[in-house]
């Protein structure tokens, strides 16, 4: 089976990071998953059916913060491949850093249509691919998936405004950034028949009140000053249009 290169993306940006653990400045991708494949077929054979990377690597926005976001699936999965795959992660170094996806073959085909469009998209393939091991998925599917998401992402909104103090509603603002950018994702991907890779790429193809919003909570989660209020009332109004609309 083959596998794909992929892109080290923003290597020139990491920095040693925050966290406990082996220093992220002369991190290398590639090398990285060479050596955790190389563990990963030496432990679990032909068992070892795909692996892929997904997260801010993916799509090469990593910063020194960011996770290691490795998708496997295996043909045999359970508590024992559980126990061998965290030793791998160990041996393999950055254990501290991952994060990911680990499944039986089984239980993918039989995983929730909804989140399907984002989960096949948001993976690069690495080993194998992903995309025959998948259900086929609709595009009333992604549609519901982008309903859903918005129904938490209001109540949240009502919840923290009425009983969240500031400090707490301001702290949240750039985690919300990533919220909408993943359901900025999905809707011009209904709107589009495209799933723009990165949020330079969404950016590029934003209209109107979207591009507005987005630009917006891009600021919070670069880390710039923003006015709490105006920001809240933006992101809220555009949730609630978007619900009444879609």
């Amino acid at each position: 089976m083959q596998r794909a290169a992929i892109n080290k993306g923003s290597q020139d940006v990491i920095e040693k990071g925050e966290r406990k653990g082996e220093d992220m400045q002369d991190f290398d991708m590639e090398v990285y998953l060479q050596k955790l494949l190389a563990a990963c077929q030496q432990a679990f054979g032909a068992d070892l059916l795909y692996m892929g990377l997904q997260g801010s690597w993916r799509r090469g926005e990593a910063t020194e913060h960011s996770d290691i976001d490795v998708v496997v699936v295996l043909e045999t999965f359970g508590t024992e491949q559980m126990r061998t795959y965290r030793r791998i992660l160990e041996q393999v170094g950055f254990e501290e850093r991952s994060c990911g996806f680990i499944c039986g073959r089984r239980e993918l085909q039989n995983w929730n249509r909804l989140e399907l469009c984002q989960l096949q998209n948001e993976t690069q393939d690495y080993y194998g691919s992903l995309a025959p091991l998948l259900p086929v998925y609709s595009r009333d599917d992604v549609r519901v998936y982008l309903l859903f998401s918005l129904n938490a992402f209001y109540h949240e909104l009502c919840h923290r405004y009425i009983h969240a103090c500031p400090e707490e509603n301001e702290a949240a603002m750039p985690f919300y950034a990533k919220t909408v950018f993943y359901m900025l994702q999905n809707l011009y991907w209904l709107r589009d028949g495209v799933y723009y890779q990165n949020r330079k790429e969404l950016a590029a193809h934003l209209r109107g009140e979207d591009q507005q919003l987005f630009n917006i909570m891009e600021k919070t989660r670069q880390g710039e000053p923003f006015p709490l209020e105006p920001t809240f009332e933006a992101l809220f109004i555009w949730c609630q249009g978007l619900l009444q609309r879609l």
